[in-house]
């Protein structure tokens, strides 16, 4: 059997875990410059705890709930929202 295990079980879910803790970090402590890629490294590290959750709890309302956190929590933290705030206040001043 390969590492991890099949589509579905704890094990994908351990490993998936894993890979979604290492893109929080990466998104964390890396801060591109590049909003598409905060934003892709923000979505696949929540697809990865939202596997996490589903699997262990086979439960909808959980997956979607650590979800949304998350995705609130690692915006916040990237201050995404004042990034695109400046951004766009510098539109209207470019000379």
């Amino acid at each position: 059997m390969p590492y991890g295990g099949n589509f579905g079980s704890r094990a994908s879910g351990d490993d998936m875990f894993g890979g979604a803790v290492v893109l929080a970090l990466a998104a964390i402590f890396i801060h591109s410059q590049h909003l598409l890629i905060s934003l892709a490294v923000i979505l696949l590290s929540t697809l990865g705890f939202a596997y996490f959750t589903f699997i262990y709890t086979q439960s909808w309302f959980w997956t979607g709930i650590i979800a949304i956190a998350l995705i609130a929590f690692l915006i916040a933290i990237l201050g995404i929202r004042t990034d695109i705030h400046d951004r766009k206040s510098d539109w209207h001043h470019v000379h």
